[in-house]
């Protein structure tokens, strides 16, 4: 998250806004002093508009709004209560694959074409569901279907007193989204170090043990979980690293960097394409690379 004012305007380099699901998001603005400057999104912003047949049409928000709207053709909408009769799919499919064989090419159209436009910036024929959207996935998987998976996730937001995100209100803070990590930073006070380094993480009997560089000292943290955000191909090859390091301590010896890996992770391939890696061999289900 990043805030920037400039020439009398504040913009977002990352997310501009973040949705009130769960009550613990007001603890936290509460428990770090910040409720005077948490702001919510203006109610109309809420509304949707579609444009079909040249004419601007409000995307439903509700069941009442759905049977009245005329985005939908009754056809579609007779279509959509066939949804909860629809098996699993049987292969992976694109959003465009799943969403037409769920509820239609209708819906797709008008509903999730534009909305996959606005967010990915790509065709829905072109991006995987599973990975572009794995709570959608996630519903046909664990319920058998849309439909029952959002009666399902609905009684259990209900136990979590949570809310569903079409019905969640957006917020910020006047100072712009960058407040919240500031504040966080602020109340961890020395133990949150920025501007560091990686340089290698193992496990340990009670957790992870770090490495980092930080203003040209050698840090130690350890901690009983660790979070990963940096990109797929950096940590594919730190991973490849430490498990080539920890395979020479037990063999006692310095054979050539090498790691193996199953061959179900997706990236190691192309972080090793991407950073002149060499692949080796192939063997079973595991492969090794020069690092």
């Amino acid at each position: 998250m990043k805030s920037v004012r400039r020439k009398g305007f504040l913009y977002e380099t990352g997310p501009n806004s973040a949705l009130e699901t769960t009550p613990l998001f007001k603890e936290l603005v509460a428990d770090l002093g910040l409720e005077s400057e948490m702001v919510y999104a203006d109610p109309v912003g809420k509304n949707r508009f579609i444009l079909r047949d040249g004419r601007l049409m409000a995307l439903p928000m509700g069941p009442g709004a759905f049977i009245r709207t005329p985005l939908f053709s009754w056809k579609a909408k007779f279509r959509l209560m066939a949804e909860p009769f629809i098996g699993r799919a049987e292969k992976e499919e694109s959003i465009a694959e799943f969403v037409t064989r769920r509820i239609g090419s209708e819906f797709l159209d008008y509903a999730i074409d534009p909305f996959v436009a606005g967010v990915y910036a790509a065709q829905p024929d072109q991006l995987s569901v599973r990975a572009a959207f794995p709570k959608l996935y996630a519903l046909e998987e664990k319920y058998g279907g849309l439909i029952r998976g959002m009666i399902g996730g609905a009684r259990e937001r209900k136990k979590r007193e949570e809310k569903a995100k079409d019905r969640a209100e957006s917020f910020s803070f006047l100072s712009g989204m960058q407040t919240l990590p500031n504040a966080l930073a602020a109340r961890l006070g020395t133990s949150f170090v920025t501007g560091a380094v990686l340089r290698s993480v193992s496990p340990t009997r009670t957790g992870f043990r770090a490495t980092v560089l930080s203003g040209g000292k050698r840090l130690g943290i350890s901690a009983r979980s660790v979070i990963i955000a940096m990109n797929k191909w950096d940590l594919a090859l730190q991973l490849a690293a430490e498990a080539a390091k920890q395979e020479r301590r037990q063999a006692g010896s310095q054979p050539p960097q090498r790691a193996g890996f199953s061959e179900t992770n997706p990236y190691l391939s192309q972080a090793c394409h991407r950073h002149g890696g060499r692949i080796r061999h192939w063997r079973r289900t595991r492969f090794a690379f020069d690092l």
